[in-house]
């Protein structure tokens, strides 16, 4: 799995510096399955390495209760990963000089009407930015 996840990043860099990260307006979004938590360091040093910052903890510290991959949520509790703890999971990455973070939230928590369960095993990110340039 860290190889794989070494071949992502290095994938992800190169893509990255075809575009001149810096130097271009970048956002990277989407289900990365590691977050502060489950990726310790490394989680930290891929941010680094690429230049960009999480929009969700740019204005929150990371917490149990900032996670899009939650215990709480039934469909993580009772599938495959149900021993897994909660993270966040899903990313809005972005270069801070060209973006500055207006809001970021946890969303679509809440379980379907007439269900016991919410939309999806990961909950939504909901991020506003506003360009700075």
């Amino acid at each position: 799995e860290v190889a794989a996840f070494e071949k992502q990043v290095a994938l992800t860099k190169e893509k990255l510096n075809l575009w001149e990260g810096k130097k271009t307006p970048t956002l990277v979004i989407g289900d990365f399955n590691v977050g502060p938590v489950l990726g310790g360091d490394n989680y930290q040093s891929v941010l680094k390495s690429l230049e960009l910052k999480s929009a969700f903890f740019v204005l929150e510290t990371p917490q149990p209760s900032s996670a899009t991959w939650d215990q709480k949520n039934k469909l993580v509790a009772e599938g495959d990963f149900s021993t897994d703890p909660s993270d966040m999971v899903d990313h809005v990455l972005f270069n801070e000089a060209f973006f500055k973070v207006q809001s970021a939230a946890v969303v679509l928590k809440e379980n379907l009407p007439n269900k016991a369960y919410p939309l999806s095993d990961h909950y939504g990110l909901l991020v506003e930015l506003q360009p700075t340039r």
